[in-house]
């Protein structure tokens, strides 16, 4: 009994490592495929390419990737991303071509996530512009293009690429920690027969000791199991910066309900609350390893009950000091060691524009009381319209919001209500790009004079920041600067440098007609020489680079804070005597 005890012990205790191992090396496999069983009935070969959206980013060409159709029947294998929500593939067939379509899925190395194909209806697949398709008596779909734009859609790829995919993987670590188990297992028990049979001959030790061949062979696989999962964890897990954005783990973002309810297909550690006049803010008490936010939505907290002056800053991921290991890294924490005598208030939110931070000075700023306000901002009012245009028509929507974020949370809430997502939009009904630039240069000319007009009206100094970015630099940048820089542009002319040049010289000069106080961070001495790493990515600082832009901030902030020079009642003058 106390023989089968053990083994069982050893067996429990070897397959769970086993498995765990295995799990860990799948999860470090970060590779998924796009598997389509097509039949062409063209007589030539085309050029297919598929496309697919990450995070808050729109279709975009440096996110697609080409394939070469032929004639007939085949199978096609296209690597793509881990991280896509959406897929689209367009063959590139002429017009009235036709491609019949066997199956489609979305497959790790070891496991199939899901397959599209006629036992389960082709459900969940469906035709954008330029393509229409027909069922066959088989099943399968039939697809006619009517233009070379006509393309099929995956939506939701998210569950698939999450939480099916490890348990895929969890499934096969469990069927090879079973295996693994068992071979341990059945070693060691051949190991103790050959003991009982050696005892039986009295050739061996007393009975009841486990041999020594027995102990070695568990010891020795155990270290070699933990060396392993060592290995694993700091090797196969690892994952490289992403070259454009940072948006990795305790800052990967979700948004819930006022209830803490998840609405957005992604999962992550912050929480973003919809909020009836600026979209969305911070969801209220949250506590992470590497960030605070307080019952009011602020960064690091705010302690209603400080008596001193208080300095609010406004902003977007920026400011909010997104990517950074400790509420201590923020620029605003750092003029909080600088400015001992006043409260710093760090309102900034992710994705932010200038519309949203006027919003949160309206309704919120009167919590705060504050005795100055800063901005640091510019670089959002700019791309992200500018990148969101390509995801739906910006000509009818008003400028200075995020639309781009809120429109990923409406689209999932559009598929609990409608049951799916809207069609994307013809290239015709996009704004051109000279004209959107002018009407976002408008746009945030004018909410920085509702926020000064704000600000003057009760008294309050207002200072405006113009946020650097990778591009802020003239002197040779890191090498993880100059990747992240060149996959920014890679995106295409909508995500030129040189627009963000032009924004911020008219914004300069229109602030100073306005007479806004500004700091233009973009061509600061210390962003545009420093050698040194600033930037996470293409534009969230690093501590080192919050640091500059502390030191940048206070000193236009300081004259500010103090209190203006007493001016003698009328009629005297200073020194005269009465």
């Amino acid at each position: 009994m106390k023989r089968r005890l053990r083994l069982a012990a050893i067996f429990v205790w070897s397959g769970a490592l086993a498995a765990a191992l295995v799990f860990l090396a799948l999860q470090g496999r970060r590779k998924l495929f796009l598997v389509l069983d097509v039949e062409s009935h063209q007589g030539a070969p085309v050029v297919g390419q598929v496309w697919w959206t990450s995070a808050l980013r729109p279709f975009n060409p440096s996110d697609s990737t080409s394939f070469r159709l032929a004639p007939g029947r085949q199978t096609i294998s296209i690597r793509l991303p881990v991280e896509v929500d959406t897929i689209q593939v367009k063959p590139g067939l002429p017009p009235a071509s036709k491609l019949t379509l066997s199956s489609i899925a979305l497959e790790t190395s070891v496991s199939t996530l899901r397959r599209w194909d006629a036992s389960a209806g082709f459900g969940g697949l469906r035709q954008t512009g330029g393509m229409g398709s027909d069922r066959t008596k088989d099943g399968l779909l039939v697809m006619t293009a009517a233009g070379p734009d006509g393309a099929f859609q995956v939506d939701d790829v998210g569950p698939l690429r999450d939480a099916a995919r490890r348990m895929a993987h969890l499934r096969v670590a469990l069927a090879l920690g079973v295996l693994l188990g068992a071979l341990q297992t059945l070693g060691i028990a051949r190991l103790l027969q050959g003991q009982r049979s050696m005892q039986a001959s009295g050739e061996f030790a007393p009975r009841g000791a486990a041999p020594k061949g027995a102990w070695l062979l568990f010891s020795s696989t155990t270290v070699v199991c933990l060396t392993a999962a060592w290995f694993i964890a700091r090797a196969l897990l690892h994952r490289e910066t992403p070259p454009v954005f940072t948006d990795t783990g305790e800052y990967s973002l979700v948004f819930v309900d006022h209830l803490g309810n998840r609405l957005s297909e992604r999962d992550g550690s912050l929480r973003l609350a919809l909020d009836a006049n600026a979209f969305y803010r911070n969801a209220p008490n949250q506590l992470t390893s590497l960030f605070r936010i307080d019952a009011h939505g602020y960064r690091g907290g705010s302690d209603g009950a400080d008596a001193r002056p208080g300095v609010l800053f406004l902003g977007g991921s920026v400011a909010f000091g997104f990517g950074l290991a400790a509420d201590a890294e923020v620029f605003s924490a750092r003029i909080a060691e600088l400015e001992s005598g006043s409260r710093v208030v760090n309102a900034a939110v992710v994705g932010y524009l200038s519309g949203q931070e006027l919003s949160e000075l309206v309704h919120h700023a009167p919590e705060v009381a504050p005795a100055a306000v800063v901005v640091l901002d510019g670089w959002n009012d700019l791309y992200v319209p500018l990148l969101a245009a390509t995801r739906f028509p910006a000509a009818g929507l008003g400028v200075g919001f995020n639309w781009d974020v809120f429109h990923m949370v409406e689209n999932r809430l559009r598929l609990f209500t409608l049951g799916g997502a809207p069609e994307p939009p013809s290239p015709e009904r996009q704004e051109p790009v000279p004209d959107l630039v002018r009407r976002i240069t408008a746009a945030y000319r004018t909410n920085l004079r509702e926020m000064n007009r704000y600000c003057l009206s009760r008294g309050i100094p207002f200072l405006v920041a113009l946020q650097p970015w990778t591009a802020s630099r003239r002197a040779p940048r890191p090498e993880s600067e100059e990747k992240a820089l060149a996959g920014w542009i890679g995106i295409g002319t909508r995500a030129d440098p040189a627009l963000y040049d032009a924004f911020v010289a008219e914004v300069r000069r229109s602030s100073e007609a306005d007479r806004i106080p500004l700091v233009d961070l973009h061509a600061s001495g210390p962003f545009v020489g420093s050698t040194e790493p600033l930037f996470l990515d293409v534009v969230h600082p690093n501590a080192a680079g919050h640091r500059l832009i502390a030191a940048e901030i206070d000193a236009r902030l300081r004259p500010l804070l103090k209190p203006p020079a007493a001016t003698p009642p009328p009629g005297r003058t200073v020194g005269e005597n009465r």
